[in-house]
């Protein structure tokens, strides 16, 4: 993953607020594996992504004061969006609605 200032333009994201920007870089880390790998001789390792967000004053101050930035509601969104293809609404209405008589 490459380096990305999303703090000059807007973030074509629908589940990221337009309040909040940075400047972010990934880097991959290779971390071993206790598995044997191909050739039993040799030590295996994965890469993994660690990504690097760096914040000015003012946008630490945004992403803690503004709940629309939150970790967690941004992924909520994320869910939310996805939720139907994972899930469709033959499946798990049923089941929703069987769990709501049984509590009522």
């Amino acid at each position: 993953m490459g380096y990305k200032d999303r703090t000059r333009h807007s973030v074509d994201n629908s589940t990221s607020s337009s309040r909040f920007s940075n400047i972010s870089f990934g880097l991959y880390i290779p971390t071993r594996l206790d598995l044997p790998g191909l050739f039993n001789d040799r030590v295996s390792y994965e890469r993994n992504l660690v990504e690097n967000q760096v914040l000015t004053l003012k946008e630490a101050r945004v992403s803690r004061e503004d709940p629309s930035v939150d970790h967690t509601n941004y992924k909520g969104k994320q869910f939310r969006r996805v939720f139907p293809a994972w899930f469709p609404r033959g499946i798990y209405e049923p089941l929703i609605r069987e769990h709501y008589s049984q509590t009522a």
